[in-house]
């Protein structure tokens, strides 16, 4: 079993420069936005010929899933763009990657002991990452934050949350300085499952639990946590495979709202509103600023095992659909395709230095993609 090191640094692993036009490029399809025009905006790769799943290997020792191998979060920083690869899907099989493209090449940063890469959430010059499932040497007597600092390059693990088997999400509170944690927990006992949201006031050092399944944030699980107009919403997850979303106001207490919420996808603050994927993909569950609940219908359906389906930027929600289609919107009710392409398309985010979309898809021959909205 492998302690806990409350400063304990890993060496990097080696840099990796890709070299241009080594692998053909999957085929790229355009498709109609609106009445008769094209998808304006091409789908192109990040970096030219890469095998990202060679490199994986290369980097990380574990072989990549041939379906589910790929980048399942991205976030920006500055002129750098960091990525987090998973063997396959969160929690299914060893192997995670921390990875840094600065507009060149692409460097292995960091190697969590995980199976899989779930999110990354952003404090300032600090990223943390929360650990999906502890492996290669960790059990689930405790579950596993990340805190790597951008400025020095210095990854801190920290295996401090007790009987979590599963950290599925984070936020951070920029007013309070304070870290939240959606996690899947146990009793102690590695067979009686619970849902527990923990909360740092000290960037991850140590960690108190705020709420578990009495509270009714799941029996089973609880998947994403986020703070929205001083209240806090949960997506719960019961042992009979229901998902739904519940909210903490300090007046009263918590209390569910809905049961019908997709488990994976992340919660998404988009203007004044909070959104949550419906539980068929086909719909979102929107919170306005006071609270309130309503359902919009979507005309097509949101990606499948997408995590980070969603960006907002420039005014604009962007969002992953289930046939490789990008879809934007500016009011969640007319949506236009400007991005199409023939990749299975999981995560997506967006890079404010580059004005670009990022895209990750899955699979034996997985790539980042951009899309460039100059």
């Amino acid at each position: 079993m492998q302690s806990r090191r409350a400063a304990g640094l890993l060496g990097p692993v080696p840099q990796l420069t890709f070299l241009l036009a080594l692998l053909l490029l999957l085929p790229f399809s355009p498709v109609q936005a609106g009445k008769g025009r094209a998808a304006p905006y091409p789908v192109e790769p990040l970096l030219e010929g890469a095998d990202y799943a060679a490199w994986f290997r290369q980097a990380t020792g574990y072989a990549p899933d041939p379906t589910y191998f790929g980048a399942y979060a991205i976030a920006p920083a500055g002129d750098a763009l960091y990525l987090g690869f998973g063997a396959a899907r969160p929690a299914e099989s060893d192997g995670a990657l921390l990875a840094r493209f600065d507009g060149q090449s692409l460097s292995a940063l960091y190697r969590p002991t995980e199976q899989g890469f779930i999110d990354m959430e952003m404090a300032g010059n600090t990223l943390f990452i929360p650990g999906v499932d502890p492996c290669c040497g960790d059990g689930w007597d405790a579950g596993n934050v990340y805190r790597h600092d951008i400025p020095s390059g210095a990854t801190i693990k920290y295996r401090n949350l007790p009987h979590v088997l599963h950290t599925w999400g984070l936020w951070f509170d920029g007013s309070a300085g304070q870290l939240y944690a959606a996690t899947s927990a146990h009793a102690g006992d590695n067979a009686t499952w619970l849902g527990a949201i923990y909360r740092s006031s000290d960037m991850g050092a140590s960690w108190e639990r705020i709420a578990d399944a009495a509270d009714g944030i799941g029996d089973y699980r609880t998947y994403d946590v986020s703070g929205f107009q001083g209240r806090l919403y949960a997506i719960w997850g019961d042992v009979n495979g229901a998902c739904g979303l519940t909210v903490f106001d300090p007046q009263s207490g918590w209390q569910r709202l809905s049961r019908q919420v997709n488990c994976r996808s992340r919660l998404l603050i988009f203007g004044d509103s909070l959104l949550a994927v419906s539980a068929d993909s086909r719909g979102l569950l929107v919170i306005d600023s006071s609270g309130r609940m309503r359902a919009l219908r979507l005309s097509f359906t949101i990606r499948d095992w997408s995590y980070n389906w969603s960006v907002a930027a420039n005014g604009s929600l962007y969002a992953l659909g289930n046939k490789g289609n990008v879809y934007a919107t500016s009011n969640l009710r007319k949506w236009d395709v400007i991005a199409a392409s023939d990749h299975q398309l999981i995560t997506l985010s967006y890079w404010p230095a580059r004005n670009w979309l990022i895209a990750g898809d899955r699979g034996a021959a997985a790539g980042v993609w951009k899309i460039d909205l100059n």
